[in-house]
């Protein structure tokens, strides 16, 4: 699942949709147009960039149905020599991490299907937090609802709502090609093993390059 919506710190302590300082929620209308609901989500703040704080994890963006290009990694902005590079191809579905051009982690990876894909381009590790619940933002008669998600480990990699996160319901086994059409299909983030992610969180700081790509 993607990391959409509010995030909870432990039981009890929600914080507002959105607002990574906020100390109160808020009400949405969330009416038959997703458009029309996500207008009103992005008028809140991103959340913060300590990798420490509580803060609640904003909702991603509209879907986006439309393919996005290929784009080579001295074209996105990328260093292939970065001392900290994500790599996540989406056609293979795998993710490789690099220290200047050496390879530290690979791991199959699971992203979005083609109504909710995963964005492509460089990013940065934005924000980074653990142990928190992500919350659907549809309501429970949309296709893409899902139900409330403890998530380990989550990166936050564009604004919007796009994490690399763990997902305790995808097993090993269901990581990899195909994985993007299939019952564990993200709503738009990357899925990444836990075994993986719990090298890989530590090792990524904020500010890490992440370059996804066809």
């Amino acid at each position: 699942m993607i990391a959409l919506g509010l995030a909870v710190a432990g039981p009890g302590q929600a914080v507002s949709l959105h607002d990574a300082g906020a100390s109160q929620g808020v009400n949405l209308d969330i009416g038959p147009s997703v458009s029309q609901a996500f207008s009103q989500i992005r008028t809140l703040a991103t959340p913060s960039p300590s990798p420490s704080a509580a803060a609640a994890l904003p909702i991603r963006e509209d879907p986006t149905p439309t393919p996005a290009p290929a784009v080579s990694i001295a074209s996105s902005g990328c260093s292939s020599d970065a001392a900290h590079l994500i790599e996540v191809n989406l056609t293979t579905e795998d993710l490789t991490a690099t220290s200047n051009g050496q390879v530290v982690f690979q791991t199959l990876i699971t992203s979005g299907p083609p109504y909710l894909q995963t964005p492509t381009g460089c990013f940065s590790i934005l924000s980074k937090v653990t142990n928190v619940t992500f919350y659907s933002p549809w309501p429970a008669s949309s296709p893409y609802w899902y139900s409330p998600m403890f998530v380990a480990y989550a990166m936050d990699f564009r604004n919007g709502g796009f994490y690399l996160h763990t997902d305790p319901d995808e097993p090993d086994s269901a990581f990899g090609p195909g994985s993007q059409t299939g019952p564990y299909a993200s709503h738009g983030c990357v899925h990444v093993p836990m075994g993986v992610m719990e090298q890989l969180y530590p090792w990524a700081p904020i500010g890490t390059a992440v370059y996804i790509h066809y």
